[in-house]
């Protein structure tokens, strides 16, 4: 017996200001790095300081 599970990416438009994406421009590794991207490693970077935060948190309680 075969199981396939199949998973569809959704794909949405968002509205950015142009300051906003003259920045995300400039955070591109590479010219054709894609927006979702850089704002995956954008969000990543952000989640392993805010972990990093708790942690010192946590310690002084």
């Amino acid at each position: 017996m075969l199981a396939i599970k199949v998973s569809y990416n959704m794909v949405t438009t968002i509205q950015i200001k142009e300051d906003v994406k003259t920045a995300l421009d400039g955070m591109k590794m590479f010219e054709r790095e894609t927006y979702n991207d850089v704002l995956e490693r954008l969000l990543e970077d952000t989640r392993e300081s805010w972990m990093r935060r708790q942690k010192k948190i946590f310690k002084r309680q």
